[in-house]
């Protein structure tokens, strides 16, 4: 773990977040969002009501259907607890760039203006952080290749059930981070 992510650790002024969404790209939007503070506590876990369906696919991979959301609130009621947890936070995701990315997109499907999400906190990626550590050398890119959450779990010896939901994917960061800060 590099030393930006062992001082963002020590001084414990992070959250952790994870989405699961309606796919990867345009048009997508967040159907499961969580968020750990720096001790690991939970301070959101919600699903999301999406605008369209969600797909065979993404039930699949998630075990999220369009029943478990039928009731669910929906992006632009939570947006705005969401900005407030993360207002002055390092936010850290295990793919900052997709899950930052999947704001936008939210933000997109539900005809919102623009959030420069950057203004909000500090945004370091758990994947990248992990890579040099835990990562296998790419001697083509001259670069530490990333890994699945699941892979780096496991290349740590951590138990890790529920994959493709956020809150277990934001836990399983949490754990990840601290293991590899402490």
């Amino acid at each position: 773990m590099n030393d930006q992510m062992k001082a963002i650790f020590a001084k414990r002024n992070f959250v952790v977040l994870d989405t699961e969404t309606t796919g990867l790209n345009r048009p997508c939007e967040i159907i499961d969002l969580a968020i750990v503070d720096s001790i690991g506590n939970v301070i959101l876990d919600t699903l999301l009501k999406p605008k369209e369906p969600i797909s065979d696919f993404i039930t699949d991979l998630t075990h999220i259907d369009n029943q478990m959301v039928e009731k669910a609130t929906v992006w632009p009621a939570i947006k705005p607890h969401l900005l407030t947890i993360i207002q002055g936070k390092d936010i850290i995701t295990y793919n900052a760039k997709f899950d930052r990315h999947m704001l936008h997109c939210s933000d997109d499907m539900w005809e919102l203006p623009q959030t420069d999400y950057h203004t909000f906190g500090t945004w370091t990626c758990a994947m990248e952080a992990y890579a040099p550590h835990g990562g296998e050398w790419n001697e083509y890119y001259r670069s530490y290749k990333y890994v699945r959450l699941e892979v780096a779990m496991a290349r740590e010896g951590l138990q890790f059930e529920g994959a493709h939901r956020a809150l277990a994917d934001a836990q399983a960061t949490f754990r990840l981070i601290e293991k590899m800060c402490l």
